[in-house]
């Protein structure tokens, strides 16, 4: 599982390793605990990242004297616990500069409801989650045009039925090759959506209990060799707060250095004094493509 699920999964690292707006403070230039953990039924290692963040506003944070980030903190408690009273510890990975435990450890499920418990110090933080429900399938037309072993252009229609009875919100992604490392392009919607690179985010606001349509474009200028190989469609079933981060972390690269845009700021259900982060679940639905040489 790859780009949409390494996208979200890198939220980790680069949102914490960032300078945070907080709205409710937004003249607070105070160090604070930005706490980030995204929970999925498709995760093989449950991640929480707990570090240190300062106000854009406040003084430039620095390397350590000893050389480490000023960012990290090594020596949190972090649990996870479902409704059930069940719960599991994470360690800190040196490696990862993140907490984590493997997913066999701790069963995350489909509709199932979470808290996440921070201490650090004499602080403590408490957030809780509902993991959605996970797309049961995804329907497709494709019109490729292949010449030799290169995919020169085409189009890709998908459909997904949506929840109904609630708001939902989705991310839609694509991606070739048996690594599934390589981005091919990314899903624009039929009613003209506005597309932000590399997902398209998509809500059931005017097609509440119907199907969710998209189209994918594509036109290379590249020689991407398709042989034996496959695309993968990718959709994400999202909280509505990891959506949000995810859709602003998306504006604010678009809008970095234009005057002309505003910033979108983060948003939080991190509780306890001095904490910012999130903590949400979601959940990712996959469906290959062969490609078939003619």
């Amino acid at each position: 599982m790859k780009n949409l699920f390494n996208l979200i999964l890198g939220s980790l690292c680069l949102f914490a390793c960032e300078k945070v707006i907080d709205s409710d403070r937004l003249l607070d230039t105070g160090e604070k605990v930005y706490i980030l953990g995204f929970i999925s039924p498709q995760d093989t290692v449950l991640r929480v990242s707990v570090k240190k963040a300062f106000s854009v506003f406040g003084p430039p944070a620095n390397a350590t004297e000893d050389g480490t980030n000023a960012y990290l903190i090594t020596d949190a408690q972090v649990t996870l616990e479902d409704s059930f009273g069940n719960q599991v510890s994470l360690n800190y990975d040196q490696e990862l500069k993140t907490y984590t435990t493997d997913s066999d450890n701790f069963a995350i499920i489909g509709g199932g409801a979470y808290t996440l418990r921070v201490s650090v110090g004499n602080n403590s933080y408490v957030a809780t989650c509902q993991v959605p429900e996970k797309i049961p399938f995804i329907e497709h037309e494709a019109f490729l045009e292949i010449s030799g072993e290169r995919i020169r252009n085409g189009a890709i229609n998908i459909r997904f039925l949506d929840f109904p009875a609630e708001n939902n919100f989705y991310m839609l992604g694509i991606n070739y090759g048996d690594n599934g490392n390589e981005q091919l392009n990314t899903f624009g919607s039929d009613s003209n959506l506005t597309i932000y690179s590399p997902g398209q985010f998509l809500t059931d606001v005017l097609t509440e209990n119907d199907f969710i349509r998209a189209r994918a474009e594509i036109s290379l200028s590249g020689n991407q060799n398709v042989k034996n190989t496959t695309l993968t469609i990718q959709v994400a079933n999202l909280e509505e707060i990891l959506f949000q981060e995810l859709r602003s972390s998306v504006l604010n690269q678009f809008a970095d250095g234009d005057p002309f845009i505003e910033y979108s700021i983060t948003g939080n259900n991190i509780i306890g004094e001095k904490g910012i982060g999130i903590f949400a679940g979601y959940q990712l639905t996959e469906k290959e493509i062969a490609i078939i040489e003619e």
